[in-house]
């Protein structure tokens, strides 16, 4: 401040590194945010996470846009036709300028190391989806010749082989015991019980 007349953009310069002080504490809390956000993926009882989601991707969103704009604001200072600052302080500003673009760029590093998080909450949820759908496709499928069987048995019509049968009750019971155990035994076989949780 020797110079009383540069003082209010000296002031000015020293203001500006006020608000990016402490910023790099900022990005690691961003950081560790999403590391834990990204831990929480596996869990079942992951709750509010997409709540948590969302907060976090806001607030990355409004963290860039802030950098942005004072990066914008030290430029235009700098290509102010008024020509109010001198070599010094442009030199200042530039490396002002050039710390915020830093900044922003960290934040849209930030941005999408969210949207990688997001994505893998996504595959997560498409796998379990699958898993569950597997699961009630092959319970319809050991279901499926049951059904045909008590459709077909539940006619009742006299000519019915089995209709006068003293254990045809005890043989139907029987098939459907013995179509199940195939089927289940082919399906293992098969590798159709192995879900993406072993595979993992």
């Amino acid at each position: 401040l020797e110079n009383g007349e540069k003082a209010p953009e000296i002031m000015l310069y020293h203001l500006f590194q006020m608000l990016v002080e402490n910023d790099i504490h900022v990005l690691d809390f961003v950081y560790k945010q999403l590391t834990l956000l990204e831990e929480e993926i596996p869990k079942d009882g992951a709750r509010f996470f997409l709540q948590k989601m969302y907060t976090m991707k806001h607030s990355i969103y409004q963290l860039f846009r802030y950098y942005h704009q004072l990066t914008e604001l030290a430029d235009d200072l700098m290509e102010w036709e008024g020509g109010f600052l001198d070599a010094e302080q442009m030199e200042c500003f530039l490396r002002f300028s050039t710390r915020t673009k830093r900044l922003a760029d960290d934040m849209e590093i930030m941005r999408e190391y969210a949207m990688e998080i997001w994505e893998i909450y996504q595959s997560q949820i498409s796998i379990r989806q699958n898993d569950i759908m597997k699961i009630l496709t092959i319970v319809t499928t050991i279901f499926l010749p049951l059904s045909l069987l008590a459709g077909w048995y539940g006619m009742n019509f006299p000519g019915m082989p089995e209709f006068q049968w003293k254990y045809g009750y005890l043989a139907v019971i029987g098939l459907s015991v013995l179509l199940i155990i195939i089927e289940i035994v082919y399906f293992k076989k098969k590798r159709i019980w192995i879900s993406s949780k072993d595979v993992m």
